[in-house]
Parts: structure tokens; C-alpha cells; sequence
């Protein structure tokens, strides 16, 4: 497997490293592939028509969704509380 070893050539030999590949894989999706058309279908659904077919179709993934979200909403980023806590006079006091 190959790696980049930023100690042997540096931020600059590991960023051509990188870039090389992808400006092939950027130039492959330019000039070889094409994108097909396709036919827009007459539809008359209405978004909320759209959300309940997603709903009955797709219960598991909802569930998921629903799940994720919940546990989501306890997450947070503890720098935050870190830096809060630097503002604090117990942090000057215990560390003094």
C-alpha cells in the first residue's frame, strides 16, 4: 500500500500526491462521460403527497431518520463548554 509520509516530502509532495490522481478522475468525468436526458413524466403530486408515499414506503428508513434525529439533539461540541469553563473562576482557582 502506498502512503504519504508527510515527514519525507512534506505538505507540498503530499498534496501533489493527492491532486495527481484526482485531476485524472476529474478529467476522465469531463471528457468521457456524458450525461443522458431523460424524459420529465407529466406529474401531478403535491410535496405532501411525495412525504406520504415516503412514509408508507420507506417506514424502516423513517424510523431511522426519526432515531437519528433524537440522538442528534444531545450531541454537541464540548469546546464550547470547554471554553466556557476557561472563563470561569473555579478553572483560575483550581489552577492557579
Amino acid at each position: 500500500m502506498i502512503t504519504c509520509n508527510i515527514a519525507n516530502y512534506g505538505h507540498s509532495g503530499c498534496f501533489s500526491f493527492v491532486f495527481i490522481p484526482g485531476a485524472i478522475a476529474v478529467m476522465i468525468l469531463i471528457f468521457f462521460v456524458k450525461e443522458v436526458a431523460i424524459k420529465k413524466l407529466a406529474s401531478t403530486t403535491t410535496i405532501v403527497g411525495n412525504i406520504q408515499s415516503l412514509v408508507k414506503e420507506n417506514k424502516t428508513f423513517v424510523i431511522l431518520t426519526i432515531i437519528t434525529g433524537i440522538f442528534s439533539l444531545g450531541a454537541f461540541n464540548y469546546s464550547f463548554v470547554l471554553l466556557i469553563a476557561t472563563d470561569s473562576e473555579l478553572i483560575k482557582v483550581l489552577f492557579r
